[in-house]
Protein backbone atom coordinates (compact mmCIF):
# COMPACT_ATOMS: atom_id res chain seq x y z
CA UNK A 1 0.00 0.00 0.00
CA UNK A 2 1.13 3.44 -1.08
CA UNK A 3 2.25 5.67 2.08
CA UNK A 4 0.34 8.80 3.12
CA UNK A 5 2.93 11.27 1.03
CA UNK A 6 3.41 9.53 -1.54
CA UNK A 7 -0.56 8.98 -2.23
CA UNK A 8 -0.78 13.12 -1.62
CA UNK A 9 1.85 13.54 -4.97
CA UNK A 10 1.27 9.97 -6.28
CA UNK A 11 2.31 11.90 -10.02
CA UNK A 12 5.34 12.83 -8.91
CA UNK A 13 6.06 9.61 -7.22
CA UNK A 14 5.33 7.73 -10.21
CA UNK A 15 6.93 9.97 -12.72
CA UNK A 16 10.05 9.73 -10.39
CA UNK A 17 9.89 5.69 -10.03
CA UNK A 18 9.45 5.30 -14.67
CA UNK A 19 12.56 7.75 -15.04
CA UNK A 20 15.15 6.20 -12.24
CA UNK A 21 13.56 2.61 -14.27
CA UNK A 22 14.70 3.86 -17.65
CA UNK A 23 17.78 5.53 -16.44
CA UNK A 24 18.48 1.87 -14.90
CA UNK A 25 18.04 0.08 -18.08
CA UNK A 26 19.79 2.96 -20.36
CA UNK A 27 22.75 2.82 -18.36
CA UNK A 28 22.76 -0.77 -18.51
CA UNK A 29 22.72 -1.01 -21.97
CA UNK A 30 25.38 1.79 -22.22
CA UNK A 31 27.89 0.06 -19.77
CA UNK A 32 27.32 -3.39 -21.45
CA UNK A 33 29.55 -3.85 -24.77
CA UNK A 34 27.76 -6.85 -26.23
CA UNK A 35 24.32 -4.74 -26.11
CA UNK A 36 24.57 -2.73 -29.37
CA UNK A 37 21.87 -0.17 -30.16
CA UNK A 38 19.41 2.48 -28.39
CA UNK A 39 17.41 0.87 -25.84
CA UNK A 40 13.32 1.04 -25.62
CA UNK A 41 11.19 0.08 -23.25
CA UNK A 42 7.15 0.43 -23.12
CA UNK A 43 6.04 0.54 -18.80
CA UNK A 44 2.76 0.13 -18.05
CA UNK A 45 2.14 1.30 -14.16
CA UNK A 46 -0.35 -1.05 -12.86
CA UNK A 47 -1.91 0.07 -9.71
CA UNK A 48 -5.07 -1.17 -7.70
Amino acid sequence: MICGLAAAHADIVFDFLMRCAWETVHRFSQNDRQLQGTPGAIAVLHTH
